[in-house]
Order: structure tokens, then sequence, then C-alpha cells
């Protein structure tokens, strides 16, 4: 009898751990050189070079697996910087995240789009701006 309650508990606490899995995720992405800088754009000095667009998602069978929805958000912001490839005085404005929920019987899909407009900066201090978006990251913090 000791027996068959002792597996029950394992089964029971196996199951409880697999529950909970799906609850928490790690955000793995590092987003502290990225979009900080603040600019004012009230004068003629950028032009609009293209828009961005990045999209990820996320399954969960049984509530079971997939990933936060903060570390979804910071990675469909990542991929679109990485996407944008940008090079000189450039930088990523206007910056929206779109959710969007699928549910099934069985699983959920969480897809998240990221978007942005890519602009230039022209005009005497492009430099300066260059300098401010390549600040070194600071591992301390993390």
């Amino acid at each position: 009898m000791k027996k068959i309650v002792s597996k029950i508990a394992l089964v029971a606490i196996v199951c409880v751990v697999f529950v909970l899995s799906g609850c928490s995720g790690y955000n793995l992405s590092n987003l502290a050189d990225r979009g900080q800088t603040v600019v004012t754009l009230s004068q003629n000095n950028y032009k609009v070079v293209k828009r961005v667009k990045a999209e990820v998602s996320s399954t969960r069978v049984f509530g079971i697996g997939g990933m936060s929805s903060n570390y979804l958000r910071n990675s469909a912001i990542s991929k679109m910087y990485d996407e944008a490839q940008l090079t000189g005085s450039q930088t990523i404005v206007d910056i929206h995240v779109v959710v969007s929920k699928a549910n099934g019987v069985f699983y959920s899909k969480e897809i998240m789009v990221a978007t942005g407009t890519v602009i230039e900066f022209t005009g005497p201090n492009t430099t300066d701006i260059k300098l401010i978006n390549e600040q070194p990251v600071n591992d301390t913090n993390i």
C-alpha cells in the first residue's frame, strides 16, 4: 500500500513540475544598448530610410512550454533591430509591438510582431548621434 501511495505522489509531483514549467521564462536577450537614445525630431535633419518588421511566436500544448510574453516582446524587438542592419547615424523610431493570440482546445499560440521606422540623421551633427548609439554595454548590471 505504501508503494502505491509513493508512486502516486511521485507522479503528482512530476505532473506539477511539467504544468508549472510553462509559467515562467528567462529573458536572455539584452536590449540595454538598443532603443535607449532620446531624440527630438523637431528639425528637418533626418530622412526616412525604410520600415522594418519582425515576428516571433510561442506555442503551448496543454499550457506547458512556450516562452513568457516579456521574453517574446524583447525577442521581437531584438530581431527587428537585427533585420534593420543599422549603419552610421541611423536609428529606429516609432516602435510598436502587436500581440495576437490563438487558443485551441489543446494548444495556445502567442504571436508578437514588432514594427518600426528606420531614420537617418543628416546634417553636421550626425557623428555625435553615432557615438550615442554605440555606447558599450555595461555587463555588471546583467
